[in-house]
């Protein structure tokens, strides 16, 4: 929502390339991004320069030598099967969008083909601004980096834990009056499951850092 409302003020006051396609675009890339949270959003950005120059490349060298369906068609293959063997794992599965969307969109591949540099590079410049601004809104409001992302799933696991613990502890502080009983329960049920996808992307020296806090009890 947040990438959505920016971009939609950049194009009222603003007026961005590609005008409210902008906002359009943006607002597509997002979902797709939103979809692979355990993989940076700043990832996606080479893999659509590479994406935008290769497209450039074939829009204005190679397009105009071509004769027939035939031509076009061994072209697309052989760049999308170039794409999908360079970004062929899962993880990569964004920078696999990055390259071909590109592609797809700048070549502007018509019935009855026609060429113009002015529009390939309001394109381009729409794409990668968009790009940058979905890198940027990513930040906001704290940092997507997995280490932090995973520090901040288990201080909110034990604290929902710390709840639950307190309805059979009188050491531990009361749980919160009106508080739902299932809450802390299902939340801290929810941060085991992301706990171990964040775990895999986040760098192991930062992680063995953190260690949870010892709860040191007196005996009477």
């Amino acid at each position: 929502m947040l990438t959505i409302g920016v971009a939609a003020l950049l194009w009222i006051y603003l007026d961005p390339p590609g005008h409210d396609s902008f906002v359009q675009l943006a607002g597509s890339l997002v979902i797709a991004v939103a979809t692979k949270p355990f993989v940076p959003a700043v990832k996606m950005l080479p893999p659509f320069v590479v994406g935008c120059l290769v497209a450039g490349a074939l829009y204005i060298f190679v397009m105009p030598q071509l004769t027939g369906f035939a031509e076009l068609g061994t072209m697309l293959f052989v760049v999308t099967f170039l794409i999908y063997f360079v970004y062929w794992r899962p993880p990569q599965a964004l920078s696999r969008i990055g390259a071909v969307i590109p592609v797809l969109v700048l070549t502007s591949i018509q019935t009855e083909q026609t060429y113009s540099f002015s529009h390939y590079a309001n394109t381009a410049s729409m794409i990668l601004l968009a790009i940058c601004l979905i890198v940027a809104t990513t930040y906001l409001p704290y940092s997507p980096r997995a280490e932090k992302m995973y520090l901040r799933l288990v201080a909110r696991f034990f604290r929902h834990a710390e709840l639950l613990v307190s309805r059979v502890s009188k050491d531990l502080r009361p749980r919160p009056a009106g508080w739902p009983t299932g809450a802390p329960c299902s939340i801290a049920r929810t941060c085991c499951s992301f706990l171990t996808s964040w775990r895999s992307g986040a760098d192991s020296s930062t992680i063995a850092c953190c260690r949870a806090p010892a709860r040191r009890t007196s005996r009477n």
